[in-house]
């Protein structure tokens, strides 16, 4: 668990002086040319957390162009609250408590793209924390392969369709949403499909057809989707989730997906 720890700090200019305070404890003053502090003008784009255009000039002044990883509110500009900004990317919301390792998704969620298929074999393992009886946790689909995860009350479902028909297995659980961290796996060999929760296992096989699954890798949606077609669930995934792995390699969601809506990939409440 990860304690919060929060700092202030303002900034001004006068004339040709500007000043910095961070926790009460004043900076030494910088000093601008000829006068320049009376003639600044902030009509422009102003950028929070990092530039997402032509790093040059930022390089140039010894500024750091790597985007700032935690939390920033209460941002005021002379004394007048800033308010929400015009857009973002891939900013996710402050924790405004303890927290752990694993990503919180309030209401949003995210995108992998070009990275699943449903080919011949795959194994998925994770573990949450559903906040809401109902979500879907995982969704994927492409020209008539599908799959998700998801879950409704105390019991966790996979559905799986590769080109050769759909097939679907779920687990029952005592109690899905006890403030606890359950672990999850789901793989596929062939067209058996197998589910564990926790300590509890079935398997389901399809049908003796062939296959007509794509190898090219599409989007993985965690958490949600914009559209969803054909799942049995589509409510959005309240909660936390951590350890992801798939085919045995860690998801990286902090570099490698999209975040749409409120998901924070950096923590979750720590209860």
């Amino acid at each position: 668990m990860v304690p919060i720890v929060t700092g202030f700090v303002e900034c001004s200019v006068e004339r040709s002086t500007f000043h910095l305070l961070v926790d009460g404890f004043r900076v030494t003053d910088g000093l601008l040319p000829e006068d320049e502090g009376s003639s600044l003008d902030f009509q422009g784009l102003i950028y929070l957390g990092g530039h997402p255009g032509n790093t040059d000039i930022v390089k140039a002044s010894n500024i750091p162009t790597a985007s700032i990883v935690g939390c920033i509110r209460d941002l005021q500009m002379n004394a007048q609250p800033v308010g929400e900004p015009e857009a973002g990317n891939m900013v996710s919301h402050c924790l405004e408590e303890l927290t752990q390792k694993g990503v919180y998704f309030g209401g949003g969620h995210l995108v992998l793209d070009d990275y699943f298929t449903v080919g011949s074999h795959f194994v998925l393992t994770f573990e949450f924390r559903p906040q809401r009886p109902r979500g879907l946790v995982f969704y994927f689909e492409s020209y008539g392969s599908s799959f998700s995860v998801f879950f409704t009350k105390n019991t966790v479902g996979v559905s799986v369709n590769d080109g050769s028909g759909d097939v679907s297995v779920s687990v029952t659980t005592p109690n899905l949403c006890n403030g606890e961290f359950h672990a999850i796996k789901v793989s596929k060999h062939g067209r058996v499909i197998r589910l564990k929760v926790d300590s509890l296992s079935k398997k389901k096989a399809g049908a003796d057809v062939p296959a007509t699954h794509s190898s090219i890798l599409r989007a993985l949606y965690v958490g949600g989707a914009e559209k969803v077609n054909g799942a049995a669930v589509t409510s959005t995934f309240v909660g936390c989730l951590r350890n992801v792995s798939l085919n045995n390699q860690r998801v990286a969601f902090e570099t490698t997906a999209r975040v749409v809506g409120h998901v924070a990939v950096n923590g979750c409440p720590a209860s």
